[in-house]
């Protein structure tokens, strides 16, 4: 994927989960309790998927396979983690009690940190295993 579909991609999903998480103030009640819920089925959630995507790297990058899925899938967990910092930040602009913007921050926080620090990481795996292919095929042929 070349570097501009990955930024208009980036920016798709973070302006998507933005929205939503400046509507869910609309969708959920204002029972703190809910709130609680809500938060730890997004912490779940996230963390199904983020897991998912380290086993993923882990088992595929070092093999050079389905580079694509990974860095897509990589790429869209960051861009949901900025969309809900955005979307948190939107919640504490609007003066909405702390419940309401908390789980959107700190799932943000966690997953724009996260995923940008290990996408490079997951790059390098996969260039790290295109060079192991290279020079086997170079010793292959001598």
């Amino acid at each position: 994927m070349n570097r501009t579909a990955s930024i208009v991609l980036f920016l798709i999903a973070a302006a998507l989960t933005a929205f939503l998480a400046v509507q869910s103030a609309h969708w959920l009640p204002s029972d703190p309790a809910a709130w609680d819920r809500f938060e730890g089925s997004l912490g779940a959630c996230v963390g199904l998927l983020g897991g998912g995507w380290g086993a993923a790297v882990g088992i595929l990058a070092s093999r050079g396979r389905a580079r694509r899925l990974v860095m897509v899938w990589g790429l869209l967990l960051w861009a949901a983690g900025v969309g809900m910092l955005f979307g948190a930040t939107a919640h504490i602009a609007a003066g909405n009690p702390r419940y309401v913007s908390q789980p959107w921050l700190q799932t943000g926080a966690v997953l724009s940190l996260v995923f940008g620090l290990m996408l490079p990481v997951a790059g390098r795996h996969y260039r790290a295993a295109e060079m192991r292919r290279l020079h086997a095929r170079d010793i292959s042929s001598t």
